[in-house]
């Protein structure tokens, strides 16, 4: 799970246009699909970073030392196979 450092709540159009230096890396989770995956990175019940499960292998706070935000549209997810998924407004976006 990447977090935009300086997040705008906008979706990437495409990978031209993403610049990974603009994200950090806040965690590795492994998921069911990008609904989990968005499940289990909000604070829903409880601040997200703060649950303690198996499923979270990596964890990091972001560069100000703040714990990790929910995630948000135009924060990044790369699965499995390589393929970076962007947060949109609405579900997930494939950048091609």
């Amino acid at each position: 799970m990447l977090h935009a450092t300086e997040p705008t709540f906008q979706e990437v159009e495409n990978r031209q246009a993403l610049d990974l230096n603009d994200y950090q890396t806040v965690g590795l989770i492994w998921a069911t699909d990008l609904e989990d995956l968005f499940r289990k990175t909000n604070h829903i019940d409880a601040a997200w970073h703060e649950k303690a499960r198996n499923d979270i292998q990596y964890l990091r706070p972001r560069e100000n030392g703040r714990p990790p935000r929910s995630t948000s549209v135009g924060d990044l997810a790369i699965d499995s196979d390589g393929v970076i998924w962007c947060c949109a407004i609405c579900g997930w976006k494939r950048l091609e």
